[in-house]
């Protein structure tokens, strides 16, 4: 709570800034001039939305409120419309048509050695897959946040599931737009085939180290320790050793009418 607290009180006296926050800065907290609130992942009822977008434009201010839909969650825009609220759509390529990008290593080289411009959104999306694919521990900070992102669209209520429902999402543009590269089952997987190797390693390791002993054990038989005996091992001892007995008596027997029988003459 005290880290939540300075986090607020250093926003409030910034002149400038980005605040990342969850549904608990959703209520009850007066932010001055804030002039964006922008909505990644859409929240799980209509009325969250419009707590959410009551952080901007307060005490006569204005302000304006952003709302990332997939084709798929089109739906969700009735159920605030429903709720009373005006909404306008704008297209994310018309967005990013707006970005300009002065710098030439961007541009790739044709087979005649001129240089094509790319759009602005790929060359957007190429500089942050080449700053991901580049740091390593960024990598893996994406990697757990785009399987985070998934398990929390699963978690929509049910109410909700058919608008936001696993099966509809793409995951391969999830994980895009993380900044990776590599399919999501990879993504999904990267960790198990790590823990995988390391259980490899571990097994060579003791093969290894039974072979060593086995080795010793024949150039040194006078060393040999002596293992401890175990429970299971006494009772298979005395069931071979009752077995044993119990033939010596039929053997016993057997020869004792053998003995008397008329043909013992």
């Amino acid at each position: 709570q005290k880290e939540r607290t300075k986090t607020y009180f250093k926003f409030c006296n910034a002149e400038e800034g980005i605040l990342f926050a969850t549904d608990v800065a959703a209520r009850g907290l007066d932010l001055p001039l804030v002039d964006y609130i922008v909505q990644y992942d859409p929240p799980d009822h209509p009325d969250t939305y419009v707590h959410r977008v009551g952080r901007t434009a307060r005490m006569g201010q204005k302000g304006q409120a952003i709302l990332f839909l997939q084709r798929s969650e089109m739906d969700y825009a009735s159920l605030l419309k429903a709720k009373g609220l005006l909404l306008s759509e704008a297209s994310v390529v018309s967005i990013l048509a707006h970005l300009n990008y002065d710098d030439d290593e961007d541009d790739e080289l044709m087979t005649d050695g001129t240089k094509s411009k790319l759009p602005p959104g790929l060359e957007l999306q190429n500089s942050f897959e080449t700053l991901v694919s580049s740091d390593a521990e960024l990598h893996e900070l994406a990697r757990l946040s785009f399987l985070s992102s998934v398990r929390a669209y699963g978690s929509y209520p049910r109410s909700m599931k058919h608008i936001f429902h696993p099966k509809k999402l793409h995951l391969g543009y999830v994980a895009k737009s993380f900044g990776l590269k590599e399919p999501p089952k990879r993504l999904a997987n990267s960790k198990k085939k790590k823990e995988g190797s390391w259980k490899r390693t571990e097994k060579k390791s003791t093969k290894a180290s039974k072979q060593a002993t086995i080795e010793n054990a024949v150039k040194n038989p006078i060393n040999r320790k002596k293992q401890p005996r175990r429970y299971g091992d006494d009772l298979r001892k005395n069931k071979n050793a009752k077995g044993k007995m119990g033939q010596r008596k039929k053997s016993m027997k057997w020869m004792q009418i053998d003995q008397n029988s008329e043909f013992a003459s």
